[in-house]
């Protein structure tokens, strides 16, 4: 790479262009010290060694003198498939307890798995809507039988 200027160009000569506007003065510079009127100095730098504490508990995968994230952390609900599996099975069993058919496993499922859905703390609603369908399911289908053993002699 040479250091020859480019073709035409001379910096000895002046520009071939003539300069619209006027060049200001430059001004001098202000003296050692000087703070402008209305303005306060900015503070010193902090001391070298000073930063953000150390945390005991850091998050996995964190580099170590980072801050925790705002916030807690979520964690993945466990229960909450639980919670709606028993509304899934509390609607499935009072339709089955409606038309009498095999609507005792579904009945006991849907209890079951309702009031293990209870822990959920996202899905906790839908697991008291599934334990009462189940529930009422329960109520409707020994309410049923109840008949059924009646109207046959029993």
């Amino acid at each position: 790479m040479s250091t020859e200027p480019p073709y035409g160009y001379s910096p000895e000569q002046p520009s071939q262009y003539p300069s619209q506007y006027p060049q200001q003065p430059a001004y001098p510079p202000p003296p050692p010290g000087y703070v402008p009127s209305g303005y306060a100095p900015p503070p010193p730098p902090p001391p070298p060694g000073y930063g953000y504490p150390a945390l005991p508990s850091q998050y996995p995968g964190m580099q170590p003198g980072y801050p925790q994230p705002y916030g807690v952390p979520v964690l993945p609900d466990q229960n909450g498939g639980l919670a709606i599996a028993g509304l899934v099975l509390g609607c499935v069993s009072l339709v089955l307890c409606i038309f009498n058919i095999c609507d005792t496993p579904f009945i006991a499922l849907g209890i079951i798995f309702s009031a293990l859905g209870m822990k959920s703390m996202q899905r906790k609603t839908l697991a008291i809507v599934g334990l009462v369908l189940s529930l009422i399911a329960l109520v409707l289908a020994t309410g049923i039988f109840i008949l059924e053993m009646a109207a046959n002699g029993g």
